[in-house]
């Protein structure tokens, strides 16, 4: 059943201006409605392929960051899971030991998961 009332809408996907005779339309033809889906369906498909992607690249930087045996502040940042700035307020209170190289600051994870070890509470 078609109504007779025509409202002045704005079509979801190209902003192009319209009459639709119903208050639920959004867009101003079905060619605009197809490649709005299609435009969605292909976002989607983008967003889940940078997730997976993303979650292999950190597994893999986690993998070679616990075969190190010395990690720079990023590295050991990265490692613990915690912030630079996090990192920089444990450095200072002393209670994890560096190492100066020249102008270089490394860690040894075994000392940074001793830290860990030390501060897990017991539930």
């Amino acid at each position: 059943m078609s109504s007779n009332i025509e409202i002045s809408l704005k079509c979801t996907f190209c902003n192009g201006d319209f009459l639709a005779r119903t208050t639920k339309t959004k867009y101003c033809s079905r060619a605009c409605n197809g490649k709005h889906y299609k435009k969605l369906k292909q976002d989607e498909l983008i967003a889940a392929t940078v997730n997976e992607k993303l979650s292999k690249v950190v597994q893999v930087d986690m993998e070679k960051l616990a075969s190190r045996n010395y990690l720079n502040i990023n590295e050991a940042s990265k490692y613990l899971g915690i912030s630079i700035s996090g990192f920089y307020r444990i450095r200072k209170s002393g209670v994890v030991y560096e190492l100066k190289v020249g102008q270089r600051t490394l860690f040894r994870r075994v000392d940074l998961d001793v830290f860990m070890d030390r501060n897990i509470k017991k539930l």
